[in-house]
């Protein structure tokens, strides 16, 4: 866990900088597919989204539902529950998520719930074996036919803290763990 002494987290808007940046390829292919599959609409059902067409993905991808209005893990792919260090399907969010980054998960899936948009995100991360990572959160809504509330496809990547090549921007990025940030798309 995180020291109690440390400070506040600051939640900050990101600028535009923050989507270029923190679309790895993984995250980036998953934005295409859910983008081509609104086909005309504010967002897909949760239907269009076929696993098969993107099995590539599958390990970096998360699945929540609304039962109840309180946010769940429907299910969760190999390198996810290897970073979290547990099975994921069926827990509640925050049966899951450390009190310290809780405020800020839910804020995130409320932002998209209310807008029906896409964001990504960026926060700290402590891996189960006590390593400090940052984690990106690409948030994709569904919608849900069969009930009023909808969905939520997210897509998972775990940059290791400090200096890393950026090959979009073609410079240098560090990767700062010290506020989180998040931004629509």
């Amino acid at each position: 866990m995180l020291a109690a002494s440390r400070p506040k987290r600051r939640l900050r808007r990101g600028g535009e900088r923050l989507a270029k940046i923190a679309l790895n390829e993984t995250l980036t292919a998953l934005l295409a597919h859910w983008r081509a599959k609104c086909r005309g609409r504010p967002m897909p059902a949760r239907i269009d989204i076929d696993p098969a067409e993107i099995p590539r993905l599958l390990p970096y991808v998360m699945l929540l539902d609304m039962p109840k209005g309180r946010l769940r893990y429907r299910l969760a792919g190999e390198a996810v529950e290897r970073e979290y260090g547990l099975p994921l399907a069926g827990k509640l969010v925050e049966e899951v998520v450390p009190r310290q980054r809780l405020a800020f998960a839910l804020g995130t899936y409320e932002k998209v719930i209310e807008s029906g948009r896409p964001l990504v995100c960026r926060g700290r991360f402590l891996t189960p074996n006590g390593i400090e990572r940052v984690v990106t959160r690409l948030i994709l809504p569904l919608a849900d036919e069969a009930s009023p509330s909808m969905m939520i496809l997210v897509g998972l990547q775990f940059p290791p803290i400090g200096p890393s090549p950026d090959p979009l921007l073609g410079i240098e990025t560090v990767i700062e763990a010290a506020a989180y940030e998040y931004e629509f798309v």
